[in-house]
Order: structure tokens, then sequence, then C-alpha cells
């Protein structure tokens, strides 16, 4: 019994002071904005990739914007160590997380290479606008409209 009080304190006194919140390890890329860290998959919280079957055009060519999205978010996080921070908001049924690796936002780098959109709302209007000045990712392609 008294296990038992203990580990409902200890789970409680966890998830009050947000560390059951936070979670790393290595990272499972599932496509442009959702990623299983630790076992448990993600929204990249404030951000929106094209679906993996979207495909866009670049100088009148088909491309693969959904594969490259996820390949692009596959470049910030393969043989790091991830760690996300839920954030109690969920997106299409995952919960959202703001989500690191090497030191740097994941979520943001996503907006900064321009292969993901900001959710309206958020705080990444600045670097949308250098990536969309720069015609980087999905800026370059028809899927944006200027």
């Amino acid at each position: 019994m008294k296990h038992t009080l203990l580990a409902i304190g200890l789970s409680f006194l966890l998830t009050s002071t947000g560390l059951a919140e936070t979670f790393s390890g290595p990272a499972d890329v599932i496509d442009g904005d959702t990623l299983t860290v630790a076992g448990t998959t993600v929204h990249l919280a404030g951000i929106a990739a094209p679906p993996l079957d979207q495909w866009c055009q670049r100088n009148d060519k088909d491309i693969p914007c959904g594969v490259i999205a996820r390949g692009a978010l596959l470049d910030l996080v393969t043989a790091m160590n991830v760690t996300c921070r839920l954030t109690g908001n969920t997106f299409q049924g995952q919960p959202d997380a703001v989500c690191s690796a090497g030191g740097f936002e994941i979520n943001a780098n996503m907006i900064y290479t321009g292969w993901a959109l900001p959710l309206p709302g958020t705080d990444f209007q600045v670097t949308r606008d250098g990536a969309r000045e720069d015609r980087r990712g999905l800026w370059a392609t028809s899927y944006v409209l200027d």
C-alpha cells in the first residue's frame, strides 16, 4: 500500500511540475510535421507541412512536396537526440509538441527551410517571411501562392 501511494504521489508530482510532459530520444519521422519520440507520436506545434502524397510544381515539373518535406524533417533529426515538450493542445488527433535537436527548435527550422508553413496565431511569421523572400522550399513551388 505504501508503494502504491508513493507511486501515485510521484506521478502527481511529475505531472503537476510538467516533468512528465517532456521526453527525449531518437525520432522516427512520420511526415513533414509528425514524429515519434520515446514511443509518443506528436505533431510539431504551430506548423503544417504538406501531406506525403502532395505534389507541387517547380519550373513546370511535378515534384513530391510531401516526400521532400518529410526528408527535410529527417535531415533535422537523424542521428540526433530529440527532446519534445507537450503543449497541451492537439492537432488532427495528435498531441502538439515543441521539439528540439542539437540546440535548435525543429518546429521553427521547418518553417525556416520553407518545407512547412506556420499555422495561424503562431510566432513564426518573421521566419516564414524570410523563407518566402528567399524562395526556400514550398515558396519556390506552385504550392504556395505569394
